[in-house]
């Protein structure tokens, strides 16, 4: 993972993640981008694996763009 690209980014920007991911890689990464992007919020989403559902999902969007 480029983090040191990642940390060029300046654009507020959500990270996400299922709580019930079969790769514990994601959350690593995920993690690891949260904490090199400067404007980004880090969220795990619980009950959700990889392929998250729109309706988990939905609300984290709204408080994201609401600012």
């Amino acid at each position: 993972m480029p983090v040191e690209r990642a940390a060029k980014i300046k654009a507020p920007t959500l990270i996400m993640d299922g709580g019930e991911s079969a790769m514990p890689f994601m959350r690593h990464t995920a993690d690891r981008l949260g904490k090199a992007i400067q404007n980004s919020q880090r969220r795990t989403v619980g009950g959700q694996g990889h392929d998250v559902s729109a309706k988990a999902v939905t609300p984290l969007w709204v408080e994201f763009f609401k600012g």
